[in-house]
């Protein structure tokens, strides 16, 4: 994961705000409101005709394995009494705005409608140009700005939420493993077709069905040449063409090889009609082999993020579960 760095665009902000990283990923920024920065002074040193300027804060991407929050909240110094009340309008982008009114609301909570990291967020002043009228001398108001903390107020919620992601790297891992499994049995099923499609197609030859037919012409021959007594053959002749004749039944008959038809058998007629229901069911529910390899290849990666993501999770909620 990126490091969180928050930086403040230096198109958008003046020299008059300060940004520091914060431990753990986190950003703060501290901007002023109110005080000789953004208001001029009267005659009796009171703060009058304060215009806060519009800023934007902007950050670096990064990935957040949790659901995230920004905070805001304001300091008062000095007793500061406005005639008015000043308002700021915050702005994120692809929410609606937040109209903060700072004197009287310590702190706001900024949140995504999905929970993710802020990247931008402009300040405005809601009533530009308006002349405020602050009685303290050395009155001063600074918003600190904490971008992007985890979104738990107490170690048990953070517990939850890790053991939540856990059990979906747990999911996505075993998801992965399973199609794993089905690749392999895939492969062992094709393999195991070809192979008797192979056998079968070498069985029922025409050279293995003429072979058969010879075997079972030359039974009567064979037969007569090992029982006649005035044979000329030797003891070890005899003992072979014995040995052939008594194997020469495992060729079978040609018509157990072929079809009715003649045509002949798939490995599926070999095996019978309740194994071809069950090749039948297997073929309908493999996949092709490139389906499976992507889908093994996404379930893959899947578990690879949610192994990262635990890891991610634990460094933005360390301090809840330390």
């Amino acid at each position: 994961m990126r490091a969180l760095a928050f930086v403040v665009a230096a198109s958008a902000l003046a020299s008059d705000c300060s940004v520091e990283a914060a431990p753990l990923g986190v950003t703060t920024a501290t901007l002023p409101l109110i005080g000789v920065e953004t208001c001029q002074t009267d005659g009796a040193n009171y703060l009058v005709r304060c215009s806060i300027p519009t800023r934007t804060l902007s950050s670096t991407p990064f990935e957040s394995a949790v659901p995230v929050r920004t905070v805001l909240k304001r300091n008062l110094i000095g007793t500061c009494v406005a005639n008015k009340n000043p308002r700021l309008s915050l702005g994120v982008a692809g929410e609606p705005p937040v109209s903060y009114s700072f004197f009287g609301t310590p702190s706001v909570t900024l949140r995504k409608g999905d929970r993710s990291p802020i990247t931008a967020l402009t300040l405005q002043d809601e009533i530009p140009a308006e002349t405020f009228g602050i009685r303290m001398q050395g009155c001063r108001v600074t918003l600190d700005v904490t971008f992007n903390e985890a979104d738990v107020n107490s170690a048990a919620e953070a517990q939850t939420l890790i053991a939540s992601i856990e059990a979906d790297r747990d999911q996505k891992i075993q998801f992965r493993d399973r199609y794993l499994q089905l690749v392999q049995l895939s492969s062992a099923v094709q393999f195991l077709r070809a192979a008797g499609e192979s056998v079968m197609t070498e069985l029922t030859s025409p050279q293995m069905q003429e072979l058969r037919m010879a075997a079972i012409s030359s039974d009567e021959a064979l037969k007569s040449v090992l029982t006649t007594c005035g044979s000329s053959l030797s003891q070890i002749d005899r003992t072979n063409l014995t040995e052939l004749h008594g194997h020469l039944w495992v060729l079978g008959e040609p018509s157990k090889w072929a079809k009715p038809d003649g045509t002949p058998k798939t490995f599926a007629d070999f095996l019978g009609p309740q194994a071809q229901q069950i090749l039948t069911s297997i073929q309908n529910d493999t996949l092709e082999a490139a389906q499976l390899e992507a889908g093994a290849s996404a379930a893959a990666l899947a578990a690879e993020r949610a192994i990262a993501r635990v890891g991610i999770a634990r460094q933005q909620l360390s301090v809840w579960l330390s």
